[in-house]
């Protein structure tokens, strides 16, 4: 059994949910990613990505304690529905400990938090592009390493 990153703990976590599936789809077809989506990417659609990672040490040496700060974006076609999704992956993140398994690898979250968060709308690119609105959320997590 292999620690893995924690950004796909968190894929995983948000692809075990069911009312977040049910908007971005389930199994390979599931549009929640650590890439971000193409412009013809269908909506909504989430990535996850790691923006820091913090390794905690004492004066005995390390610990097994790593702070990652992690950026959550959602993309849909209009604000209600990315607020909509936004919403639920809040109530499936916030003040979450627990193990999440992918395959025969871990990762055993001790703390999860949204720290901030910000709106916009990504700019069309050509005339037929429709304008895509962006939600981003920051999110400090606590794994084991």
């Amino acid at each position: 059994m292999a620690v893995v990153a924690v950004e796909y703990g968190i894929i995983q976590r948000l692809k075990d949910d069911a009312s977040i599936t049910a908007l971005v789809g389930s199994g390979t077809n599931a549009r929640i990613s650590e890439e971000f989506p193409t412009q013809t990417a269908a909506l909504p659609y989430i990535t996850v990505r790691r923006v820091t990672t913090d390794y905690r040490h004492h004066v005995t040496g390390t610990t097994s304690l790593m702070r990652g700060d992690i950026q959550i974006d959602v993309f849909a076609e209009t604000s209600v529905k990315a607020h909509a999704l936004a919403d639920l992956i809040r109530a499936r993140l916030n003040t979450f400990s627990d193990t999440v398994t992918i395959g025969s690898d871990t990762v055993v979250f001790h703390h999860c938090y949204i720290e901030s968060d910000n709106t916009g709308f990504l700019t069309p690119r050509g005339g037929d592009d429709a304008r895509v609105k962006r939600l981003s959320h920051d999110w400090v997590v606590w794994v084991g390493v």
